[in-house]
Formats: C-alpha cells, structure tokens, sequence
C-alpha cells in the first residue's frame, strides 16, 4: 500500500535528530542533526529544549536541509516508551479494554490514567483452551507532551507517534531484510551502551538495554572509520555476553519461539569487529550498513534508518502500527489480512454455513447433481430433531415430515441449474467497501395433488412421505452484510449504488421481480472502533 505524499519521518534519538523525507516510499532527503550543533557555547552537555534559541535551531536545520514537508511522523526513543507483553483470560473484544487498563497496572511503574497508552490483542490456543495475549505499549503522558510541544514550537506538525523500535523494525521489513513470520533479533551499539530488539509478526517481542563499561571502539561501530585494537577483544567478549544473556531472558518468557537470526548496524569497514558472533550464538548474522539501507549517499546514524521507517507508517501491512498520537486507552486497529488470520477458527464455520445455503438454493432452482448432497443434509438435521430435549416427540416428527417431504420433492427437479453463474454474476457486483455477512432464504413452495398419498417409498421412521408430481418453488433471499467508507455519508451513498446495481442487472433482473433495501443502519465495529453501516437487502423471485 504504496503512500501517495510526502512525509517525513523523524527519529528523537540519544545524540540528535534523525531526519528523512520520503516520496513514494523512497528516502529523498536524510540529515542527521546533532545536539551539540544546537548547543549554546555556555549550555555544557545538555541542550535545553524549552530554550527559543533551540527550537529556532530546529526549524533553520530543517529549512537549510530542503525538507519540503512539515506533516512528521515521529519516532519516539525507547528510554521513553513502556513495552509489555502478558495474558489475559479469553472475553469478548468490548472487555478487552477495562481487563488491559486493570492488568498493565501490574506491570507499569506509574498510574495507568498518567500514561497514554495502545495495545494489540493477540489469541493464543494451548490445547482446548484459547487465551488473549497482550502486546502493551505506553509512554507517561507529560513526557509525551513535551516531545509534542517541542516539535510544534519547532514548526512541526506532528500526525502520527509510535516507539523507535517499530519504526526500525518497519524500514527493515520493508527493505526485505527481515522476514514477518520469523523471529529476529537486532542489535544496536552506542558509545557505551547496547539495545537488543526482538521482533515477529510485525511487532517488538522483546527488548533489552545494557551498558558496557569497557566499549569505546564501538563509538565509531556505525561510522565509517576503522575500529582501534586496544581494547578490541575485551569490548567483544563483554557484547557477546550481554547479546547470550538477552536471548536468555527471551527464551524464558517466550519457551516455544526460537530466533532465527541476528542482525547488527555497521559499517563496512567495522564488520570484522563482528566476526566470530554467529559461532558464539550459533545462529546467521547479518550485517547491514546504514549508509546503504535507504539509498542515500549522507546516512551517518540508525536514527535515519528509523525515521525513514516511521514515515512509512501505514504502508506495510505486516507491521503493526501502533500510534500513540490516537490517546490513551485504544486498541490497535486490526489490518484485514490479521483479522482473517486471526479468526480464521471463528469464520470458518460461518463461511461452512452460508455455502450450504448456496447449496440449497441451488437444488431449488435445478441442480439434480447435487440432491443426494442436499438430502443427505435434511436427514442429518432431521436426526437431530428427533433426539432434540427442547422438541416434544410429536413436535420431532412434525419437523423431520417436513424435511422429507421437500427432500422428495428436490428429487423431481431438473438437472440444469442456474445457481453457478448467479454466484458468479453477485460475487461481481459487490463493490469494494462491501462485504456480505448472512444470506437467508426462504421458500414459497406450490404443489399439485399427489398420485398416491400411501406412498412410503422415502419413509423415514415409519412416517408417510408424500411425492409431488409437480413443484415450484418461489426463493426469497435477504443478504445481510456491512459497509464501510472513511466518510460516514459516502459510506451510506456506497449502500445505495449498491442496491441500484442490483436492480440495474440483467441476470439479478431475470431471477428476481423486486430487490429493495430493506434495513440499514449505522453501528461501531468493534475491533477497530470505526462506524461501519450494516444493511439487508431483500429480493423477491419470480
């Protein structure tokens, strides 16, 4: 889902800002913009981002770079955001929110009404039992708002926010160097310090920080310069460790998922200081360089790999997108691909059902093929009928008479059926924006009198089933489905063509006398919380 505008993508990290404006989902422009060029002579280490001097710094970087857009989409540095992952009980989707909001108290070191938060529900199956896995992001609220207040003060207009890990988890999907469905880890160094992450399925599973006393060779990890021999071997024996014990402490919250591969940011001329960590760990590694991942000739920092990542927000299905600008207490709007993966158990059976129906019909409008099908459905049904706890035995045997009396009569009809290419014809019509959720039919049989009323040829249980000489049978279908459109008129409007569509056909035309809308009416979907319209359709047949 290629994006259509320009959009740029900013990363808040440690040392600076990471810029990167994209066009099409191409990097076009990238800067990084150190603190310290923002630095008075007097600030010492820290810039002051309430100081007017450093928010006009920001915007001349901006201006002076060529960037062309100020519509951001804002990468915020994990030191600030809260990523927690833990089970709940199996309820429906409107319980889902109040159980997060009780749960994420254990597992947050601040009030939950101080954070704004987002959260993905996952299912989980373990033998008979399904549960709901959460997947917890959050930052404190007055944390957040400053990040906010400075980039507006700054000229910005921030739309959209999500953790940095995200959007490096994005830029790397979407530069093919990782694979969704497996599970990878990514290590990012810094003068001191290292981060491990730990992604699948399009979200972090996993994320550890760890300091390094003894690592000032990896200060120039990222950079193109040549790695010093002094303490080489020490610094890698310590980063080696801390990267066995982070896969440690994911193996323990998450026993049947294995990683399958590590990947590490360095430059070319560092890549021999990796050397030796895939023996080490016993898995690939891969080495990518930033100043190759988006193209551009100037890339010097992660920062820009992640801010191209969060400009891309929203146009790589695989990745869960998780916006933090929305406000506390929402959960992550589920893409279509994942609602069908993820209910594919629940929809299976409903899709089972409205092919039966289709199957019925099809026998009623012709289709002798498929009778023995379709009979051997009635005498299943009339099977349980007979054994229901909520029917009489007379109630019973009433039902299971009707039953086979149409099963009888299905067997007089003619072979050619008119089912196929209706099913084709519909199926076409259905516009985007439209999905059918229900089809009910209803017949209206006439009848001729019977030869022989005794006749018992497809008795069932000893009952009398009468043969027809003669059958027509008059099919009402109603189908029942939902709309949606991002306007809630057009969304109405959409309803409509679609009924006129109907009528306007020459096929639907020929098998149905009337087609009418027959309800409609606006309601929230639950899984994402948008305003769909759902309506009925009734069509009458001749």
């Amino acid at each position: 889902m290629p994006s259509n505008r320009k959009r740029l993508g900013l990363h808040w990290g440690e040392t600076g800002f990471s810029f990167v404006e994209v066009d099409r989902d191409a990097a076009t422009i990238s800067a990084f913009v150190p603190f310290s060029s923002l630095l008075k002579p007097d600030a010492g280490g820290n810039p002051d981002f309430d100081d007017p001097s450093f928010l006009d710094a920001i915007q001349k970087a901006v201006t002076n770079k060529g960037f062309s857009v100020l519509e951001t989409y804002f990468s915020i540095p994990s030191k600030d955001v809260l990523i927690r992952w833990f089970v709940i009980p199996w309820m429906k989707t409107s319980e889902i929110q109040d159980v997060v909001a009780y749960e994420a108290k254990k597992y947050t070191p601040f009030p939950i009404d101080e954070m704004a938060y987002t959260y993905y529900p996952t299912t989980l199956v373990k033998g008979d039992a399904r549960q709901i896995g959460i997947l917890f992001v959050a930052i404190r609220k007055d944390v957040f708002q400053r990040y906010l207040n400075v980039l507006s003060q700054s000229g910005l207009n921030v739309v959209y926010s999500e953790p940095g890990p995200t959007s490096l988890i994005r830029s790397l999907i979407f530069k093919k160097q990782i694979e969704p469905s497996q599970v990878t880890a990514i290590l990012l160094t810094s003068k001191d310090s290292g981060s491990l992450i730990i992604t699948s399925k399009g979200h972090v599973k996993f994320i550890r920080d760890f300091k390094v006393q003894i690592m000032p060779e990896l200060a120039s990890a990222l950079l193109p310069l040549p790695v010093p021999k002094g303490n080489e071997e020490v610094s890698r024996m310590k980063l080696f460790n801390e990267v066995r014990m982070s896969f440690e402490f994911f193996s323990r919250q998450h026993e049947n998922e294995d990683i399958n591969k590590i990947i590490i940011f360095s430059s070319g001329l560092n890549q021999s200081f990796w050397s030796g960590l895939s023996e080490d760990i016993g898995m690939p590694v891969d080495i990518v360089d930033p100043l190759r991942q988006l193209g551009l000739s100037n890339v010097t920092d992660v920062g820009e790999v992640a801010a191209f990542g969060a400009a891309l927000a929203g146009t790589v299905p695989s990745v869960i997108d998780f916006n933090l600008s929305e406000g506390a207490s929402r959960q992550v709007s589920l893409k279509k691909d994942e609602i069908l993966e993820r209910n594919r158990q629940l929809i299976l059976p409903v899709v089972i059902g409205v092919i039966c129906v289709f199957l019925m019909v099809l026998t009623s409008w012709g289709g002798g093929e498929l009778v023995r099908t379709v009979r051997d459905q009635f005498l299943a049904v009339s099977e349980r009928l007979s054994t229901s706890p909520d029917l009489t035995q007379e109630e019973a045997q009433k039902k299971t008479l009707e039953e086979v009396e149409k099963l009888t009569a299905l067997k007089k009809l003619p072979l050619k059926s008119r089912m196929e290419p209706f099913v084709a014809r519909f199926a076409s019509l259905v516009p985007k924006g439209i999905w059918i959720e229900n089809v009910q039919v209803d017949f209206d049989d006439k009848t001729a009198a019977v030869e022989n009323p005794t006749e018992q040829s497809d008795a069932l249980d000893g009952l009398p089933v009468s043969a027809y000489t003669s059958l027509k049978t008059i099919v009402r279908m109603t189908f029942s489905g939902s709309a949606y459109s991002r306007d809630l008129n057009e969304t109405y409007v959409l309803v409509n063509v679609f009924v006129d569509t109907l009528q306007a056909d020459a096929m639907m035309s020929s098998l149905f006398k009337n087609i009418k809308l027959s309800g409609v009416i606006a309601k929230e979907f639950k899984a994402t919380q948008n305003k769909i319209v759902a309506f009925s359709i009734a069509c009458e047949g001749k």
